[in-house]
């Protein structure tokens, strides 16, 4: 079978879609399928080229402009790969695999990740849409989504190809007690919570410390708050890191504050 992925980019960066679709890509080109991924590019490309997946350059950016030239190249692309599915993970890729795909020449397939954004509706554009745990199936079924067209299928992090073993990793020397978090910097995340929650136990535990792993663009909010707060000494904002394993490994206590979640992927991978 020939399977063509479609994403914005394929960045690592800490995006949980991204890394769900890579090991999905990587995993169905161990089974011998023949798997292709369009998208603007990103480190990932030396990944999928070790698992023999063709990468084809497709910048979805959306101006007027470029989306023409994305669709003229999403065109290229599907005339010489001939996929049989295309499997769009974002909203602009369904958009486009499904206006300008020809008699029926592929399914289309898209998974919902996101299903809390406005434009996830689009993602029922799919004759088949996967959601990623029973609660974004409930939901794209009260916004319409036909419930024939769901399947539910949990994102998998176990046995990524994108990690190496867990024993293969080394825990860092944290401060302890340590409390850890990996997540986006956004407000949706809880972050600013997560501070808030961490001044009122500081001075009951003077020794706890408190590390924020990953980035995003509400950083300046929180590192702004943790400021006021007093706390810079104790909570530490680590950026994006490639091996967040190692703070999971040493982490007395390992907290998720988001306000809500698709699945939580991180979790899984905490545990």
């Amino acid at each position: 079978m020939r399977v063509l992925h479609i994403l914005n980019d394929i960045r690592e960066i800490g995006n949980g879609i991204v890394n769900i679709a890579v090991d999905l890509a990587c995993l169905q080109a161990k089974d011998q399928h023949e798997v292709a991924v369009a998208s603007a590019g990103g480190e990932y490309e030396i990944l999928l080229a070790k698992y023999g997946i063709k990468h084809y350059q497709l910048d979805q950016s959306r101006n007027p402009v470029n989306l023409l030239a994305a669709v003229i190249g999403y065109r290229a692309i599907v005339q010489k790969f001939q996929p049989d599915i295309v499997h769009a993970h974002m909203m602009t890729g369904v958009l486009i695999a499904w206006a300008f795909r020809r008699n029926g020449e592929y399914a289309l397939v898209s998974t919902v990740h996101n299903e809390f954004q406005r434009s996830a509706i689009l993602m029922g554009l799919a004759d088949r849409v996967i959601a990623v745990s029973q609660a974004v199936a409930n939901s794209m079924i009260r916004r319409g989504v036909q419930a024939q067209k769901l399947r539910l299928v949990p994102n998998g992090v176990l046995g990524s190809p994108r990690s190496r073993s867990i024993q293969d990793y080394q825990p860092l020397p944290l401060q302890r007690p340590a409390l850890a978090t990996v997540s986006g910097m956004y407000q949706r995340k809880g972050i600013s919570e997560l501070i808030a929650a961490f001044a009122e136990v500081s001075a009951k535990f003077p020794q706890a410390h408190l590390y924020l792993v990953g980035d995003g663009p509400d950083v300046s909010i929180f590192k702004a708050q943790v400021k006021y707060l007093g706390l810079g000494e104790r909570i530490h904002f680590e950026g994006f890191q490639a091996e967040p394993q190692r703070y999971m490994l040493a982490t007395d206590i390992f907290v998720l504050a988001s306000h809500y979640e698709s699945f939580g992927v991180v979790l899984t991978e905490a545990r």
